[in-house]
């Protein structure tokens, strides 16, 4: 398929079959940008559940507020649901915000539909109760916004016509192109990477607020106390020690 022979797939008329939205979510969710592929429209099936889920969960987060929910099931469970979702806000978004960066829209898409998922799968009382919901399905329309505009601010102006809102970070007076692109919570872990002659020695967590002033010093004195360090390399001579990072990934 190439524009000189003429024989490539003319995007008018995806687009009035499924709209330019979704024509875009199609051509970027299993390949980055600037990598050939072999167009098939039956990538459509699989971004359209998506759509749908995340429509029926602005709808949910609607029609909640207006019901009487059973009570959850045990003390504490709201609160490790709570934790759940914060943990996999986090988690995802760590990964999009990199892909952006390597502009890999593959990965985008993939971390935002598990983060969709995430949301899914919690109880009625906690979609209607919990900021971490509301802040969780924002984070999701936010950063689906660059590459599903009109779909985003369709469904950011019914999140924001949410009579109780739980999450107060969001300016719910503007729309979801103005809002502040999301950023890891400042006690969320990043991951420390420890090699040594080319071999994989373990992972540290580090808390987001530390690793973002690490210094190559401070990174050697944390590497040390790891098990596998002290019991292959620091009874070795050390020759050279280097550290390099990558904002808010590892």
């Amino acid at each position: 398929m190439s524009k000189s022979k003429h024989n490539g797939v003319d995007p008018s008329l995806l687009i009035d079959k499924y709209g330019c939205d979704t024509v875009r979510m199609m051509m970027l969710h299993n390949v980055a940008p600037h990598t050939e592929r072999n167009w098939s429209e039956k990538d459509y099936l699989s971004m359209r559940n998506f759509q749908i889920r995340l429509w029926k969960l602005v709808s949910q987060a609607l029609e909640l507020q207006n019901e009487d929910i059973p009570e959850l099931r045990y003390e504490g469970e709201m609160e490790e649901h709570r934790a759940t979702l914060r943990k996999a806000k986090n988690d995802h978004l760590r990964y999009i915000n990199f892909n952006y960066n390597t502009r890999n829209t593959a990965v985008i898409l993939a971390k935002l539909n598990v983060l969709t998922t995430a949301a899914w799968v919690v109880p009625g009382k906690v979609k209607r109760d919990a900021p971490e919901f509301q802040e969780v399905l924002g984070t999701i329309l936010i950063c689906l916004a660059p590459i599903a505009p009109h779909f985003c601010c369709e469904l950011w102006a019914g999140l924001a016509s949410l009579p109780v809102k739980n999450f107060q970070d969001f300016d719910w007076d503007r729309s979801v192109l103005e809002q502040d692109w999301p950023q890891l919570d400042p006690t969320s872990n990043l991951p420390l990477k420890l090699r040594a002659n080319g071999k994989d020695m373990g992972t540290l967590d580090i808390a987001k607020w530390k690793f973002d002033d690490l210094t190559e010093d401070a990174a050697f004195d944390l590497a040390c106390h790891h098990p596998s360090i002290q019991e292959e390399v620091l009874p070795q001579e050390i020759i050279k020690k280097d550290a390099s990072f990558v904002e808010d990934f590892e």
